[in-house]
């Protein structure tokens, strides 16, 4: 078997071979002239090697290299200038610190660059660093102390085993510090006695953490044998979550090679620093390990781009802050790791852990409107993506269908204090065309001041046009109706719905019933949230237009005042309320509030290729 050394070596490339640009998902950074080192993630998915040029703080250009499918982490001061080589020209570029770079080049044609802002333009800082650019030197390196354990199952002398440990600990530390800029101390070898009578992994680990001591060191990493060979354990290790106090790994009882040991390792220490489930076949992040691929000669030791940022930001938080605990992350730290487990979440639906870790990150309600806001303009680039290359897309109430579901999804996954509001807002401030919620929220009012003007054009642009019952109308007053419910309550939600109506009978459209139904569909969501007789669960498997707002097509509109008095009463009278209070009974009938019965998950129907 090739050694450790010779199987790491070639896989990690060196820092000074570097990738060419892509897409950017910017994570802008908050700097001043004090600051460290902070990290660039450029990753090549071109199918051709990339060159290009990084200027350092000094103002020195470094020549860089990027096979196809690699990436590479470049320590930057606030900003530093790029040049990608080309044949026949050198093309300027910026890459900004806490960013995040992908190539993509089409065929037989030189790489091209598209900046995705992420949706995080409000954490730029407007301070001036006075030296920026790239800075190798002043890149620090933080070292995680740990505990280093075997069960009692393990039959090894101490020496041996110990040995074994340190060789596989030091192999892991050549990937650490290449992607992350961090390294393993082992501060104590160690052996404890495990549970002969567990047979379930999850139960073997809370087992570790309560009979097993930390110590001084950050993490206690056991490696057990306790499971038999043929004892079909889904796991082949796991932790709690980022920075927490145990990994529990399994040392025999896999059929794997020592390469495939390193892999599950490293998988594991990247859950510890942030890192989420990856769709990618290639990652350190992917699910299934053991499945013979880091026995290849071409299989690279590596993890993808995505959470390679992620435990960037966690690693700058651990070096610069002595951040020791997940909950002790700043607020900036906090938007930046929300907005990176939204994407993997729309990217690998399947997989919950993205999602968890949201949750875990998400600790006040301007986050979750934030990551809610930020999962439904991803789908809606990747909607816009599907009408651009002439496939079938969402369109109409399929689209508005496809957006509250995936606002569903991650608020469902966020603290029950707040995640009913970061739905409504987070949806609503993606749909809002004309700021009507800054009205009736602080915190909708801040996030949409702060939205730059080339950032709302695009949102708009992006969001296309969904509708409920075929109208782009009806999703304001849906909307505006449900947040302002959550604001003041039902009874003055559904007054300000009429006051609208009757100001729109001097001069306006004229009085909606078919608004009104759409108003008080809102109201109705709102309340349901409240009460718990809906869940935020529910509404990601089951909601539909027709589900949770009435048919309009036979509700009267563009009455006068004169016309709806006489047809309907004067607004205060009995005759009027009586009908209003039938609208109200025809959607509480509506599938969608009806608290038992069939839940199935009705799918949202495309609508032919949207235009």
């Amino acid at each position: 078997m090739r050694s450790l050394k010779n199987t790491i070596a070639g896989r990690v490339r060196p820092a000074t071979r570097l990738a060419a640009l892509g897409v950017a998902i910017l994570l802008n950074t908050t700097l001043s002239q004090a600051c460290q080192a902070q990290i660039v993630i450029v990753a090549n998915r071109s199918q051709q090697t990339v060159r290009f040029a990084v200027a350092d703080i000094q103002g020195d250009w470094r020549k860089m290299a990027l096979q196809p499918g690699e990436l590479v982490p470049i320590p930057v001061r606030g900003k530093a200038k790029c040049q990608l080589i080309l044949p026949s020209e050198r093309r300027p570029y910026e890459l900004v610190a806490h960013s995040l770079y992908l190539v993509r080049a089409d065929d037989d044609q030189p790489p091209q660059f598209q900046r995705i802002t992420f949706g995080l333009d409000t954490l730029a800082s407007k301070e001036i660093v006075a030296r920026q650019g790239a800075d190798w030197k002043g890149a620090q390196i933080g070292t995680i102390r740990v505990r280093v354990l075997v069960d009692d199952e393990d039959r090894r002398r101490d020496s041996i085993w110990q040995e074994k440990m340190k060789k596989r600990l030091e192999a892991a530390n050549q990937a650490l510090e290449y992607y992350c800029r961090m390294r393993i101390e082992i501060v104590e070898f160690g052996r404890w006695v495990s549970d002969n009578q567990l047979k379930d992994f999850k139960e073997a680990l809370a087992a570790f953490e309560k009979t097993v001591p930390k110590g001084s060191a950050d993490v206690a990493i056991g490696f057990t044998s306790q499971f038999p060979v043929d004892h079909k354990i889904p796991h082949a290790g796991g932790t709690r979550g980022p920075l927490r106090s145990h990994i529990l790994i399994r040392e025999y009882g896999l059929r794997v090679s020592e390469v495939e040991r390193l892999e599950i390792l490293l998988h594991e220490l990247g859950h510890y620093l942030g890192a989420a489930h990856s769709p990618e076949r290639g990652s350190l992040m992917r699910t299934v390990l053991g499945d013979g691929q880091a026995n290849l000669r071409s299989f690279r030791v590596a993890y993808d781009p995505y959470n390679t940022l992620a435990m960037n930001i966690v690693a700058d938080q651990w070096r610069q802050k002595n951040v020791r605990q997940i909950q002790q992350l700043d607020q900036t730290a906090r938007q930046r790791l929300a907005a990176i487990y939204s994407v993997i979440a729309q990217f690998y639906s399947e997989d919950p852990v993205a999602l968890n870790l949201l949750s875990l990150v998400t600790q006040s309600p301007e986050h979750g409107i934030l990551a809610v806001r930020h999962a439904v303009l991803q789908v809606a680039l990747a909607n816009q993506k599907r009408i651009a290359q002439g496939k079938t897309a969402y369109a109409n109430d399929a689209l508005m269908t496809l957006y509250v579901r995936t606002a569903a999804t991650v608020a469902a996954r966020l603290p029950p204090r707040y995640g009913r509001q970061a739905f409504l807002l987070g949806l609503g401030l993606s749909l809002d065309q004309h700021n009507l919620l800054n009205r009736f929220s602080p915190i909708a009012r801040e996030i949409s001041l702060a939205e730059p003007p080339n950032a709302r054009r695009e949102r708009l642009r992006v969001i296309g046009k969904p509708t409920i019952h075929g109208r782009t109308d009806l999703v304001s007053h849906f909307l505006v109706s449900a947040v302002l419910t959550l604001a003041v309550g039902a009874d003055a939600a559904q007054a300000a719905g009429i006051l609208k109506e009757i100001s729109d009978t001097h001069g306006g459209s004229g009085f909606s019933f078919a608004d009104v139904a759409a108003n008080l569909a809102g109201v109705e969501m709102a309340e349901a949230l409240r009460k718990n007789k809906l869940n935020l669960a529910q509404l990601e498997k089951n909601f539909q237009v027709s589900r949770y707002v009435p048919e309009v097509a036979n509700l009267e509109e563009g009455l006068s005042m004169e016309q709806l008095t006489s047809r309907y009463g004067p607004i205060n009278s009995p005759q009027f309320g009586a009908y209003l209070e039938s609208l109200r009974r025809q959607i509480r009938q509506l599938p969608g509030f009806q608290t038992t019965g069939n839940q199935n998950r009705p799918a949202p129907a495309r609508s032919g290729n949207a235009r």
